[in-house]
């Protein structure tokens, strides 16, 4: 392996750094975005209607992002499933 082999390797590693750096900046603006609009539901849904919404929902990480986010939106004592 030359150094003109090394250095293409490098290249194509940086870029695939770049790349993978810009997705987790991404992800990170929709999951604070996420958990903002969530957090901000509070003022529009009872506690009922957040339980209503959680059980009719099947999506298991919808459910997890509920629980997680929106934790305060639940009566006090609403055990999730």
């Amino acid at each position: 392996m030359n150094e003109e082999d090394i250095q293409k390797i490098l290249d194509r590693l940086g870029s695939r750094v770049s790349h993978l750096s810009e997705e987790n900046r991404l992800c990170k603006l929709r999951d604070d975005a996420g958990q903002e609009l969530i957090g901000q539901l509070g003022q529009y849904l009872s506690p009922a209607d957040w339980v209503n919404l959680y059980e009719s929902t099947e999506n298991m990480f919808v459910k997890d992002l509920m629980k997680e986010w929106g934790a305060q939106l639940f009566p006090e004592d609403y055990k999730c499933k």
